[in-house]
């Protein structure tokens, strides 16, 4: 079984199959470290796990580059696709074109861009140099369109950019975080459902880019640790 990532609403199902190989990305273990805490607090308190009886799962195998998934079965490919967080981990099958994007190409989600705005502007700058026939994301609908697949990473990588050329602009005017959020207010315009994750991203770019601040007090970083307050 692969993981895409550590958040908590992906590694939820290994329990549900004792005995089976679990693969995952080598930061994995880091995520859990740094994360799983507060994580954990917010299942049981959410009561989607027994304190007594969840574990998070132990990868059997760590990938720490682009490989074969080993075994048997069809020639996959694990890729490293960080961004969203630090381990997210892709599965893609070359002969069909097949792309398992975890928390990737949502047709109803902007980009989370959780751990790094850098490395997921990488991470589509690579997914969209391969032949995807098939996409299926976390969250979102699948779809076996070529066109749709690369209209969702055109239209992720412009958000990216966007993010990216917006909070640059922001800081060499000199905003606050503050400003710069509220700059960048009518970038997903009409998407008032996506205006939280919005403001994270813009939060977490501005402290990236070399704003002023703590980033385990605002953006993502204060997203995950008052998860379970």
């Amino acid at each position: 079984m692969v993981l895409t990532h550590a958040h908590w609403d992906h590694a939820l199902g290994v329990q549900g199959f004792p005995g089976v190989p679990v693969v995952a990305h080598a930061n994995y273990l880091g995520e859990i470290e740094r994360d799983g805490e507060v994580t954990l607090r917010f299942l049981v308190e959410n009561k989607f796990v027994d304190a007594d009886t969840f574990a998070f799962p132990k990868p059997d195998l760590l990938v720490y580059r682009e490989m074969a998934l080993p075994g048997q079965g069809p020639a996959l490919r694990l890729i490293p696709t960080p961004g969203h967080s630090a381990d997210h981990l892709s599965i893609y099958d070359p002969r069909t074109g097949a792309l398992w994007a975890g928390d990737m190409l949502s047709d109803m989600e902007i980009p989370y861009v959780i751990s790094s705005l850098a490395d997921y502007e990488r991470t589509l700058a690579h997914l969209s140099a391969l032949d995807v026939r098939a996409l299926v994301p976390g969250h979102g609908h699948s779809t076996c369109d070529p066109a749709e697949v690369q209209r969702r990473l055109r239209a992720d990588t412009e958000y990216l950019a966007a993010l990216r050329a917006g909070v640059g602009a922001a800081l060499h005017d000199g905003s606050t975080i503050g400003e710069t959020v509220a700059r960048l207010a009518g970038l997903i315009a009409p998407q008032p459902e996506m205006e939280g994750t919005h403001r994270l991203n813009v939060e977490s770019a501005y402290i990236e880019l070399g704003g002023p601040g703590n980033p385990l007090e605002v953006g993502w970083g204060r997203s995950f640790a008052t998860m379970a307050d």
